[in-house]
């Protein structure tokens, strides 16, 4: 679910900014050279391949986050957090969610923006305030360290090399009439409900397919 989450609202952010969608098709198009996904192209050089592609799909999830409140934990003892004492029993989450959509650490937080997170970006907001948007909680849905999904190395490479070979093949945007706020349900993640339509053109000539 995780996995589908992350893949459908991409799809949408990408859908909604072709600006962003040209760069990206530039990026992999300049990558693959029309060709096919291989493993060895997939698995070369980690995050630093396709980092525009990363930055997609890290402002996606900062924008729509698969599961907004992850890590909970209940208090056994009297804990002060931020100025005010919580009783045992409370229930804590980390919300994924509110810190990244603050305008005080984020500028323009409601543009997706995937720039954000070139590398030369989080290398110039480091040592500032802004720099808790790269922690590492909350740079992914799977989570981090010994709590990490064990599934989440596989779940990249599949979000990855899925997103890079389909705007290598196709451009896209959204299916006329759909509607400004998308829908949504929340289950075990955020999915869009229903799943929008989107009007694909091959290569980003010829005719179109509604799908």
């Amino acid at each position: 679910d995780t996995t589908s989450s992350l893949m459908n609202w991409a799809l949408v952010h990408l859908a909604r900014n072709p600006g962003a969608q040209e760069q990206l098709h530039a990026e992999v198009a300049g990558a693959l050279g029309g060709g096919p996904l291989t493993a060895e192209t997939v698995t070369a050089g980690r995050h630093e391949w396709l980092p525009y592609l990363n930055g997609c799909l890290r402002e996606s999830h900062r924008l729509t986050p698969s599961i907004p409140i992850t890590t909970t934990k209940v208090l056994d003892a009297p804990t002060e957090l931020h100025g005010r004492t919580l009783p045992p029993g409370s229930v804590v989450g980390l919300d994924m969610m509110s810190a990244q959509m603050d305008p005080a650490v984020v500028e323009a937080p409601l543009e997706f923006r995937p720039e954000r997170w070139l590398p030369e970006a989080v290398a110039a907001r480091a040592g500032t305030p802004a720099e808790v948007i790269d922690h590492r909680l909350l740079a992914g849905p799977f989570s981090a360290g010994q709590r990490m999904c064990p599934g989440s190395r596989v779940a990249r490479l599949e979000v990855r090399a899925f997103l890079a070979q389909f705007v290598q093949d196709w451009r896209f945007r959204l299916a006329e009439g759909t509607p400004e706020r998308i829908a949504y349900k929340a289950g075990t993640t955020i999915m869009p409900d229903p799943m929008p339509k989107f009007v694909l053109e091959a290569g980003g000539e010829g005719g179109a397919a509604q799908a």
